[in-house]
């Protein structure tokens, strides 16, 4: 890695004509990225464009957000990191634009959660080898536990993971979208009271590669949406909002609720992903402590008529899959498949249940989903929970809108 790099590239921010890339260099470094849909024998970029970027400067940081406009879907990108003019690139990546919103189409993608700090374990390799569209990062990044409002702290926890070998080749050449957990939030149990609150969203926002966020204003919780095909995806803030009253907070469940109604008849899945087991024993660190709005939750699904709904998790430290059986609506029949993928490099924990695919705990833990849609009403899911070295532990299948 070149001196002068503070850390990554990374990407995200992907949607069917457009893509974020992040870099972070000195402050005393002008940076630019450089981006097509060819590269040369030689390894070159055909006919480059350079990408439009906004930042911001910190004391021994340049945090750059380049914007990558007017690409094609479906597409292979390729990029460069640029020092100077007509310096050679110090860094390269590539990335995939995703097929045409709100039109049929079928893909794969990796989803995990929970990473020591600065990890460089094999699953990182085992998930680039997997060649997802996309990696869905479900939480605790890292493990700083940071209990401050210092920025430069934040800064330097994003700079501990992303300068590791493996995990830096994971997210130059695969898109990432992430949403956080408590460690890589602030600290354990973290919520809304936590000392870095504001800062810890400022720096989410400078940092990460991400989809614009749903709440307006300067501080604001994370949570965002998005679209591959005729699947959304919505991405839960289920930390900075939080209290002993809610997990979300009213702004936030609204946007949750809206999104669910807005997407029943139109797309044919919505992936949730809630970084908290949903499917909680009593007194647990899950949404158990906050039952009544998961029974809102539930209520509202139930009475709309919302049968088009999965949900991505992680914080336990396990495989598990519920195929809906467990996961009770309020008029006793089952509710929507669950699937908790993780973990990438922590111990074992579990938490929740009980699920119809029983937990499995180990490292090198991860899901992938393959979404196969070829038209029509509904689409066909398969969901795969692997562990590096182990291959397959658990899988399952569905098709959605359930019937």
């Amino acid at each position: 890695m070149s001196s002068s790099l503070r850390f990554g590239p990374w990407s995200g921010g992907v949607t069917s004509s457009s893509a974020q890339v992040v870099v972070a260099v000195r402050n005393d470094d002008t940076v630019a990225v450089a981006f097509s849909d060819r590269r040369s024998a030689t390894g070159g970029l055909v006919d480059p464009r350079l990408a439009q970027s906004h930042g911001l400067a910190t004391p021994g940081f340049v945090i750059e957000t380049f914007e990558l406009p007017g690409l094609l879907p479906n597409t292979p990108y390729h990029y460069d990191v640029l020092l100077g003019k007509g310096a050679a690139p110090v860094a390269q990546g590539r990335l995939k634009t995703f097929p045409r919103e709100d039109t049929p189409a079928s893909f794969r993608l990796v989803a995990s959660g929970d990473a020591k700090t600065g990890s460089n374990h094999g699953v990182f390799d085992a998930i680039r080898a997997e060649d997802p569209l996309l990696f869905l990062h479900l939480g605790d990044l890292h493990y700083e536990d940071i209990h401050d409002d210092d920025g430069i702290e934040y800064i330097r926890a994003y700079q501990r993971v992303l300068n590791q070998s493996r995990q830096a080749a994971l997210y130059r050449n695969v898109p990432i979208a992430y949403t956080w957990d408590d460690h890589d939030y602030s600290h354990n149990n973290a919520a809304s009271d936590a000392i870095g609150r504001i800062v810890a969203r400022q720096m989410y926002v400078a940092c990460v590669p991400h989809y614009p966020i749903a709440e307006p204003g300067f501080d604001r919780a994370i949570y965002q949406a998005f679209t591959i095909g005729r699947v959304r995806f919505l991405l839960s803030d289920c930390r900075s909002e939080r209290t002993r009253e809610t997990m979300l907070g009213s702004a936030q469940k609204e946007w949750l609720k809206s999104e669910l109604l807005r997407s029943r008849g139109v797309h044919p899945l919505v992936v949730w992903i809630n970084t908290v087991p949903w499917i909680a024993r009593k007194g647990e660190k899950s949404w158990d402590r906050w039952h009544e709005e998961r029974a809102e939750i539930t209520d509202f699904i139930t009475k709309e008529g919302i049968r088009n709904l999965c949900m991505l998790s992680a914080d336990a430290h396990m495989l598990a899959i519920d195929d809906g059986s467990h996961n009770h609506a309020p008029d006793g029949g089952g509710g929507f498949p669950v699937f908790q993928a993780s973990p990438l490099d922590r111990s074992g924990s579990i938490k929740g249940g009980p699920y119809s695919h029983a937990p499995l705990t180990g490292n090198g833990q991860y899901g992938v989903m393959t979404v196969t849609d070829t038209g029509g009403d509904a689409v066909s899911v398969r969901w795969e929970g692997k562990r590096t070295g182990s291959g397959v532990l658990m899988k399952h299948e569905f098709v959605s809108p359930r019937s």
